[in-house]
């Protein structure tokens, strides 16, 4: 399988930030940022990160946390993406998501 982090088809959902200033640039230069990582669905960790208000979710949405919906997850899982088989269903996803989903 061919490395996401270098790959055009691939490098737009496997990797952080593409596209901004702090983001992936290359996985020499990136490495951290070569994955999926929890910013790609809720967004820059850096305004939100400090213990104090991730423990409190209001403080932390207030802070910039994005609260993933059915579009942030099409934004990869659709015809696009040479690997994802069939039709991507977001209630059945949340189901079976990756981690816990407080709603």
């Amino acid at each position: 399988m061919a490395d996401s982090g270098n790959t055009p088809e691939c490098v737009k959902c496997h990797v952080t930030g593409l596209g901004d200033a702090s983001g992936f640039t290359s996985v020499e230069e990136t490495p951290d940022l070569a994955n999926v990582t929890c910013e790609v669905c809720h967004g820059p960790g850096s305004i939100y990160k400090d213990r104090e208000t991730m423990e409190d979710r209001d403080a932390s949405i207030a802070a910039g946390l994005t609260l993933p919906d059915e579009a942030t997850c099409l934004g990869c899982h659709n015809d696009e993406s040479p690997n994802y088989p069939g039709t991507f269903v977001y209630e059945e996803m949340l189901k079976n998501g990756v981690h816990e989903i407080s709603r």
